[in-house]
């Protein structure tokens, strides 16, 4: 799947971040709204990165992608970590628990996009 630019996981009822997304090469596009994905907690693998906010952080990880959604999960915070995504042109946190954004949003200077509707304790 090395060739894969785009994964849509949205309405699967994800608990985590599936193990594995950092390590698609090409993926411009990744949608995992709609799902139950927390940014604290534990997962249900035993294998690096093993919980919640490590799976989450691990995307910044992802050399290509331009869009990422996560919108409408259960996500209290965007870790800093993620702000290392240079090519990120489109972010979606809207619909979740955050209730401040991280300094470090600043750094992703690409960013033309930025959904936060109904963060209602943003």
């Amino acid at each position: 799947m090395s060739s894969l630019e785009k994964l849509s996981l949205d309405c699967n009822l994800l608990t985590v971040v599936p193990e594995g997304m950092h390590e698609l090469p090409s993926l411009r596009f990744l949608n995992l709204s709609s799902n139950k994905i927390a940014s604290r907690g534990t997962g249900f693998t035993k294998f690096p990165p093993r919980d919640a906010r490590e799976r989450l952080i691990a995307l910044s990880l992802m050399p290509k992608v331009e869009t990422l959604l996560l919108s409408g999960n259960v996500l209290e915070e965007i870790p800093p970590d993620m702000c290392a995504l240079s090519t990120l042109t489109e972010l979606g946190i809207g619909n979740n628990r955050i209730s401040e954004l991280p300094r470090e949003i600043i750094h992703l200077t690409r960013l033309t996009s930025l959904n936060v509707d109904r963060c209602q304790t943003l």
